[in-house]
């Protein structure tokens, strides 16, 4: 997850020089809410401000901060757009401006703003990180893993960093490298629920399913309503053979996502494990109408179809 950065070290005193006493004052309890976590009061302090102050950058960057603290990522990034045309040399307005852009799912633009805050500011491990998940989302995994790296080698206790280099070595098919990256994770994080899931899936791939198993029940404890680690760990249970038990956690996963079309495959392989073609092909059907791109679904719908002697179906 990317990590917001607020007004930090040279900001805490900010000062909007040049206007009224009023002003001031009204400004300056805004930071202080601010600063207390009130969101929203402080949001509503800053916007009255603005008709009077629309040309002032620290007043821009902090009402943007808080939009990108409250979720609204679009005002966030037109606030650190019009704070950047006036202070274009301030690095956490480009860091927050990434963060809204990551937020929105705006990859390479969120990688643009990164990294013009690390010309600034290259010492920020945060920033590394973050850069390389929206690396990781366009597909550059290894200059992903890279910016992981880079995190590392300036904060070696960073726990996300950690995580995240895991995900990019499972993606450049190294799980024995990823599986130290998340115990790494997950010593200095023990709660951290995707780190537990996704060490389970490395060992999966290493084939020490029971490990694994333990793994997803490790993250199912902590958040009982994790769909992914409820159909991880139907597929542990399936491949050590048992396939009742697979199905009902299966069954766990789809009430908990309905639209899971690899939790629907699966649920499919289990029933075709029960020696219930019918009901197999079913579940393989709703998986299709999903994602009719899965091209194992087809294969094995096609086993369930012929087990019930629908040869030209099959």
């Amino acid at each position: 997850m990317a990590a917001l950065l607020l007004a930090g070290g040279e900001r805490e005193n900010a000062s909007i020089g040049g206007v009224m006493a009023n002003a001031q004052e009204q400004f300056n309890e805004a930071l202080q809410l601010h600063q207390g976590g009130r969101i929203v009061e402080a949001i509503d302090l800053y916007a009255a401000l603005l008709p009077q102050m629309q040309d002032n950058p620290q007043l821009l960057f902090l009402l943007g901060t808080a939009q990108l603290q409250a979720g609204e990522l679009e005002s966030c990034i037109d606030l650190m757009a019009r704070a950047l045309r006036l202070e274009p040399q301030n690095p956490f307005a480009h860091i927050n401006l990434g963060n809204a852009l990551q937020g929105l799912g705006r990859h390479a633009e969120a990688v643009a703003a990164f990294e013009r805050a690390l010309a600034l500011r290259p010492e920020l491990a945060e920033v590394h990180n973050n850069r390389g998940v929206s690396l990781l989302r366009l597909g550059r995994t290894e200059e992903a893993l890279a910016s992981f790296e880079r995190a590392l080698a300036l904060h070696p206790a960073y726990a996300e960093a950690h995580f995240n280099r895991g995900n990019a070595l499972m993606e450049l098919g190294r799980p024995e490298a990823a599986l130290a990256s998340f115990e790494q994770a997950l010593a200095l994080h023990p709660d951290h629920v995707e780190a537990h899931n996704n060490r389970g899936v490395a060992l999966s791939t290493l084939g020490r399913t029971g490990e694994a198993l333990a793994s997803f029940e490790q993250a199912l404890a902590l958040n009982p309503a994790h769909a992914g680690a409820h159909s991880n760990r139907g597929v542990a249970l399936l491949n050590l053979g048992r396939p009742e038990e697979a199905l009902a956690v299966f069954e766990q996963a789809l009430a908990l996502h309905a639209d899971d079309a690899e939790a629907h495959f699966n649920r499919g392989n289990a029933l075709k494990a029960l020696d219930l073609p019918g009901e197999a092909v079913a579940a393989y059907d709703k998986a299709l109408a999903l994602r009719p791109d899965l091209v194992q679904v087809h294969n094995n719908r096609g086993v369930a179809l012929l087990g019930l002697e629908r040869t030209e179906e099959a």
